[in-house]
């Protein structure tokens, strides 16, 4: 697989329980995160964390609550709500073409599974037996982490997680590398609006 060298922004995949990813993705539950080994990742030498600015804007943006685990996140009007999952665990949101896809959801861990465990994790190449799958930026804060890269050979991925006790909530986005400049300001909006309300679990 050929290596690529492009600014990404992190990615924070989330070690779930219960039936919670499963509704929204349709494939591996992020759950299966438990039995993965942890390997580091490799560093890009241009991060698009770096472009990650407060003031960006996508367009107008709408916002998402999500009263199950009490998170928000603002997302732009080009993005369309597909309805969310069964048991109230988050959502997906889709562009026009389908080719830009953001999923945001929260979960109870199985275990009692530390910070850097879940990013250490997290931060996998084959995350989930994706092999097609390549990190190329990562980045741990206080209760959070994100991990950016390529999927699918020529697609953007950025993820981030917070952790608050047990319970852990995650965005990703993914969309077309030639299409980075157009989503760079919506990736920012997701980012910094993200937040984990107080909530009884």
């Amino acid at each position: 697989m050929k290596t690529k060298t492009v600014p990404v922004i992190t990615f924070c995949a989330g070690v779930l329980c219960g039936m919670g990813a499963l509704a929204l993705t349709g494939n591996s539950s992020p759950s299966a995160l438990l039995s993965q080994d942890v390997v580091g990742a490799s560093i890009a030498p241009h991060n698009l964390m770096a472009s990650l600015t407060a003031g960006d804007q996508h367009a107008q943006d709408h916002v998402y609550n999500n009263i199950r685990y009490g998170f928000t996140l603002n997302y732009p009007q080009t993005l369309h709500p597909q309805g969310e999952s069964f048991n109230g665990d988050g959502q997906t949101f889709t562009s026009a073409d389908g080719k830009v896809r953001v999923q945001v959801y929260g979960a109870n861990l199985l275990n009692e599974e530390q910070l850097d465990e879940l990013y250490q994790r997290a931060a996998k190449d084959d995350l989930y037996g994706n092999h097609s799958r390549l990190v190329t930026e990562k980045e741990l804060g206080e209760n959070w982490f994100r991990v950016s890269g390529y999927t699918e050979g020529d697609k953007v991925f950025y993820s981030k997680s917070i952790l608050a006790g047990e319970t852990l909530v995650t965005f990703t986005i993914s969309y077309p590398e030639e299409q980075e400049s157009q989503w760079q300001s919506a990736v920012s909006m997701l980012d910094n609006s993200f937040a984990l309300n107080e909530v009884d679990f």
